[in-house]
């Protein structure tokens, strides 16, 4: 979980907090009070809160080294979210960047003439800055070929729910 946590990703190391390692939890009650740019004007999240009140009656009588650390950092959080005497900082900038999803440029739709994800990210890119007709020109396409590839692709989109984020992925690169 530290190790999620050094790389940046929250989530994952977050994902930890239900796990039965004490060690493991330190490290998801200080990925839980990450906030996001979003929650800036938050000085507390309400899952830090959460975690707060669930990690301290958790530890009631825990001796273990971690276990009173996640105590500590449980009282911490509660302090923030209900005792603060300074305002918790805004956040700026972040120094790293968030972890991106990559794209994996594999075939999901074996035999059609738009298979891979890279040429079905292009082609959703094509029809946002193009005219339909240029957009399926470049891929040979006409609007019965359009239509097929688009029932292949919705139907490997309803199979496949990682999919979606990996076109997302795509699209949101520049």
């Amino acid at each position: 979980a530290f190790v999620a946590l050094d790389r940046g990703d929250f989530a994952t190391a977050a994902a930890a907090l239900n796990e039965r390692d004490w060690r493991a939890r330190r490290a998801a009650i200080a990925a839980l009070r990450a906030r996001e740019p979003s929650e800036a004007a938050v000085e507390v999240t309400q899952r830090a809160r959460t975690a707060s009140a669930t990690t301290l009656i958790t530890t009631i009588g825990s001796l273990d080294r971690d276990a009173v650390l996640c105590r500590m950092a449980a009282f911490a959080i509660r302090e923030h979210a209900f005792f603060a005497r300074d305002p918790v900082p805004r956040l700026g900038q972040r120094t790293v960047a968030a972890p991106t999803s990559r794209i994996t440029d594999r075939i999901i739709v074996p035999g059609a003439k738009v298979a891979r994800v890279t040429e079905y990210v292009s082609l959703l890119r094509d029809l946002a800055a193009l005219s339909p007709r240029e957009a399926l020109a470049q891929f040979d396409l006409d609007d019965a070929g359009y239509l097929e590839v688009a029932k292949a692709w919705a139907a490997a989109l309803d199979a496949d729910p990682a999919l979606a984020a990996e076109i997302a992925a795509g699209l949101a690169k520049r």
